[in-house]
């Protein structure tokens, strides 16, 4: 046609840039746009749009849009639903469109910034005198679902569709052929189509966790005559689950039935999930056995298998879980990694049973399931819990061959099972392995590898490791490593140190709790420093100093804490006691005035910090 001089009218054009289009040669067809701009109708440029969202290209479509709204041809409604569609399309990242282009490279914003365009849009196109239609709401809600959305997007995606009203929405006449008679299935596709709109609202009001808003929408869905499926309860019933409302679940699920609604298996799910999460196993139970008496006949999955496991599992009642377990095993209901890892943790926790624990390990291999981090953690946790510390750290060998990575609480747990067992030089290794990792290391972890150096009298060590923390992860000690770091002072005889690492503590702003305090007065006992021991009572108890043989109190000048610190009753009667047998008299008399005064007062919360249960002074952490 160009070589004979006959230019192409907009149908041949548009003809062509839709096969561009198809085999996404976007830039192709843009050249051709420009080229015969004087062709070019409104449909030539929604097509153009329409590749931009395929792609997606935000920023091309929007130049696009720009154009047409500055030059011409004027767009229209499609063309703002086009650009919406390419925006929502966006939000979802790279990896997940024909040639995964991430939301950076097309148009440079962030997804903050995407999902407000489609709001934007919407206000441009009612700004030029056109109206949102169903395909408009269907866009934007899905939107709210991809990148989140707020109670204020709710409310106004509610206003949108009733501007729309519910005749548009349901859009029968795309259902009928020209003489009136029905399209085979299009009808119904609609009807899908609008109740997958209103279910994606209710599960935004169930991301912002607002129950009058979702019950506002399920009201509009009877009043604009939507069909309600399964699905939709099933949506209503999570909700109310996860909110606590166990009550509005079994209304929920009763008016479904009431309703001749057959459940789904997910409407099932839900439902169990829900008894489970408000702790009515019976009502869970009593469901699942009702899945096969049912009339339709549902078989469970490994999902609800695995949420009566768990359920059970919180209960304390492992010995059922595991029974759910070995009936779905029976059932030949094949098992998650999610499953496995559940039954493993109960048995591991709670059981304690070797046998059973091969058991399921045994059942992973049949299956084919690969071990993942938290497989691993599990079994780590169980070798240190039966005291098979070379067995888990075969297991931890294994983490680093094959280069997953690890859970810090797995790693704290072996570290305190070799610090126990005094295989320091393990320890060392795990403590050295989890930096190369790149794991920072926590404040629990270093009360485990100072407590370990202080009980195997290296106290150099102990110091070392907290100074290396400070200095390489900027981590300063807090309450639990300076106690067990004042422990490990006196159990190397270095009272004096403990002093002064107890003053380092208090000047940097960190109040000491009763059983910092027992530490180092034990410290003091052990000394026959009597006048420092009650110089820390003193100051425990915010009492004034009135002592000239205080005078050369290492902890003279430190501040108060903000609370009365109430010590613990051993601590007290060991300190009595010593000083009895020294005839330190004049201590005495003040100590026994401080019990006459606080005694009853010995362990009850004045505000600081109380030692956790089974913690003394002569443990620390």
């Amino acid at each position: 046609m160009a070589s004979l001089g006959s230019p192409p009218d907009n149908l041949i054009l548009n003809s062509v840039l839709g096969l561009c289009v198809s085999s996404l040669e976007i830039n192709s067809a843009q050249a051709l746009l420009h080229r015969w701009k004087e062709v070019t109708d409104v449909v030539s440029c929604n097509i153009l749009l329409k590749g931009c969202a395929q792609i997606p290209d935000l920023r091309k479509a929007e130049a696009i849009l720009a154009g047409m709204s500055e030059h011409g041809p004027e767009p229209n409604l499609i063309s703002y639903n086009t650009v919406m569609d390419c925006a929502v399309r966006c939000m979802r990242g790279p990896g997940t469109e024909k040639q995964g282009r991430a939301t950076s490279d097309t148009d440079g914003s962030s997804l903050a910034a995407i999902a407000k365009r489609p709001w934007e849009l919407i206000d441009q196109l009612i700004s030029r005198g056109l109206e949102p239609d169903r395909y408009t709401c269907s866009t934007l809600v899905k939107g709210m679902h991809m990148a989140g959305c707020t109670a204020t997007d709710i409310d106004r995606a509610v206003e949108i569709l009733y501007r729309v009203g519910a005749s548009a929405l349901q859009a029968k006449a795309e259902g009928h052929g020209p003489n009136g008679t029905v399209i085979s299935g299009q009808a119904g596709y609609n009807e899908r189509l609008l109740e997958v709109l209103f279910n994606t609202l209710l599960d935004a009001c169930i991301t912002v966790h607002d129950l009058d808003r979702m019950a506002k929408i399920f009201s509009m869905m009877q009043e604009f005559g939507v069909s309600v499926s399964a699905v939709t309860y099933g949506t209503l019933i999570k909700a109310f689950g996860q909110s606590g409302h166990l009550n509005r679940c079994h209304e929920a699920w009763e008016n479904m039935q009431k309703s001749q609604i057959q459940p789904t298996i997910v409407t099932y799910g839900c439902y169990v999930d829900a008894c489970i999460r408000n702790e009515d196993l019976t009502r869970a139970e009593a469901t699942f056995e009702s899945m096969a008496t049912a009339a339709h006949g549902v078989r469970p999955n490994a999902v609800i298998y695995t949420s009566l496991i768990r359920g059970f599992a919180k209960a304390k009642q492992p010995q059922k879980a595991l029974a759910f377990y070995r009936r779905m095993r029976d059932e030949g209901i094949e098992a998650t990694s999610v499953t496995f890892n559940s039954i493993l943790d109960i048995v591991a926790r709670q059981l304690s049973e070797p046998d059973v624990l091969q058991e399921v390990i045994d059942d992973m291999c049949r299956a084919g399931s690969t071990p993942d981090t938290v497989t691993y953690s599990i079994l780590i946790k169980a070798s240190c819990s039966e005291g098979q510390i070379q067995n888990a750290l075969s297991l931890f060998r294994q983490f680093q061959r094959k280069g997953l990575p690890i859970d810090q609480v797995a790693v704290n747990t072996i570290l305190l099972a070799c610090s126990k067992a005094e295989q320091i030089e393990d320890a060392e290794d795990i403590f050295a392995e989890m930096r190369r990792m790149g794991m920072t290391p926590t404040h629990v972890t270093t009360s485990i590898m100072v407590k370990m150096y202080g009980k195997a009298k290296m106290l150099e060590k102990a110091i070392e490791v907290t100074d290396m923390l400070e200095k390489e992860y900027g981590q300063k000690p807090n309450l639990f490593v300076y106690t067990c770091l004042i422990q490990a002072c006196t159990q190397n005889r270095q009272v004096r140190r403990s002093w002064e690492i107890f003053n380092k503590m208090v000047n940097s702003g960190i109040e000491p709790d009763a059983v910092t305090y027992g530490t180092v007065i034990h410290g003091c006992v052990y000394l026959n420093k009597f006048p420092h021991a009650m110089s820390l009572v003193r100051h425990a108890y915010k009492l004034p100093s009135f002592s000239q043989s205080d005078a050369d109190s290492p902890f003279l000048g430190m501040p108060f804490p903000k609370n009365m610190v109430p010590l613990q009753m051993d601590v007290m009667q060991t300190l009595l006691g010593a000083m009895r047998r020294k005839q330190e008299t004049q201590y005495v008399m003040e100590l026994e005035q401080v019990l006459a005064t606080h005694g009853a007062d010995q362990g009850k919360p004045h505000g600081g910090r109380q030692p956790r249960r089974g913690r003394s002074s002569n443990e620390g952490f």
